[in-house]
């Protein structure tokens, strides 16, 4: 669009507005004055956009990305291949807490990162079942862990900072970050060093 039919865009719309006021039998100069000081702010090169989602779309027009806000409120940035299968999200959650999650099709996640309310944050895996395989943490204090599951989403092992209770005696241990604890897969310790 030329600078010359954006000017006409913008008294059209401008003319349209006073126009509806002026039907309307309301007076209000104050929202004409704003609308009009938007089209000053728009023609002096400050483009100022307001709306609840955007799509963008490639020459056939499909859906590539789109920003919005979710199901639950919360902003997000979705990003789609050429098949318009969703692969990238970007998402503001509760609270103001950030995520990344990668996918593979069908919506499938394979990847998420991840940053909680109270400052820890993690880097999760998934299998094609959807099970957590992998996850790489950072607690609120700093204390980092890897831990790895088995097919059915069982905890195995973990390499690095981690809690175990003893079933048998009830005792709780804490273990620093180098450590590595492997477990059954009804969550029992079966070894660990130191």
């Amino acid at each position: 669009m030329s600078k010359a039919q954006f000017r006409v865009l913008m008294l059209l719309m401008v003319a349209g507005v006073a126009l509806s006021v002026f039907i309307s039998g309301c007076t209000d100069t104050g929202r004409i004055e704003e609308l009009q000081s938007r089209v000053n702010a728009l023609e002096r090169g400050r483009k100022i956009v307001e709306a609840e989602g955007f799509r963008l779309v490639d020459k056939e027009g499909k859906t590539r990305a789109a920003l919005g806000l979710g199901n639950d409120g919360y902003p997000s940035l979705r990003l789609y291949d050429a098949a318009g299968v969703g692969r990238a999200e970007l998402h503001l959650g509760d609270n103001g807490t950030p995520s990344l999650t990668l996918l593979g099709d069908n919506w499938q996640i394979h990847a998420m990162l991840l940053v909680a309310q109270d400052g820890s944050s993690g880097l999760m895996f998934l299998d094609t079942n959807g099970n957590r395989r992998a996850f790489f943490s950072l607690s609120e204090h700093g204390r980092p862990s890897l831990n790895l599951y088995d097919a059915a989403g069982n905890l195995r092992t973990v390499v690095g900072c981690t809690e175990t209770v003893f079933r048998r005696s009830g005792v709780e241990q804490k273990h620093s970050e180098s450590t590595v604890t492997l477990f059954d897969d009804s969550g029992d310790v079966i070894w660990q060093a130191p």
